[in-house]
């Protein structure tokens, strides 16, 4: 149902990490919303992910808040098999610049046609997501959430590796994975 030069990711138990913005509506009580597992309008059907064969939920987030400049209150995850479940394919999609991302990929939503289907099967996504726990930053405490997760305002990871808070984001880089 893509447009994309490569097949779909096979259905398996494979990682696919997704940066949740500490930013209100994304993330409650330390956990994400299903805002955080539906493409934006900008993004046109395409939920942007990491690809767990190539990368650790680490790494992403390093990429993401260190590389692209984003913020992330921290990294879900949810399998292709869960995305299949949901009739959703998920591709390998890197990017050459802005920065490059050789681990980038997509769960394609474009297929769905309606903002109202998008929110179901993302309300399904994050379940799942939900159910696995949070992959970065752990938190001792409670390992269903993340370390640095806010309740109202975004967090970003400093050199050393503490979570700091961190103000709004304003950037051209929205996009959370």
């Amino acid at each position: 149902m893509s447009d994309c030069p490569t097949p779909p990711l096979a259905p398996s138990d494979e990682l696919l990490f997704r940066q949740i913005p500490g930013r209100s509506g994304y993330i409650n009580d330390g956990t994400p919303t299903s805002m955080a597992f539906k493409p934006l309008p900008k993004d046109e059907g395409e939920l942007s992910v990491d690809l767990g064969s190539l990368t650790t939920a680490e790494a992403s987030f390093n990429h993401f808040t260190q590389v692209v400049g984003g913020q992330s209150s921290g990294v879900w995850a949810v399998t292709t098999n869960e995305c299949k479940s949901q009739e959703l394919d998920a591709y390998h999609r890197p990017k050459a610049d802005h920065p490059p991302n050789p681990t980038h990929g997509i769960v394609d939503f474009r297929h769905l046609g309606s903002d109202n289907k998008m929110k179901k099967k993302a309300a399904k996504l994050v379940e799942a997501a939900i159910k696995r726990g949070c992959q970065w930053p752990l938190s001792p405490a409670n390992a269903t959430t993340c370390a640095g997760a806010p309740q109202t305002n975004a967090v970003s990871a400093t050199a050393t590796g503490a979570v700091e808070p961190a103000p709004p984001l304003h950037s051209a880089h929205a996009d959370p994975a």
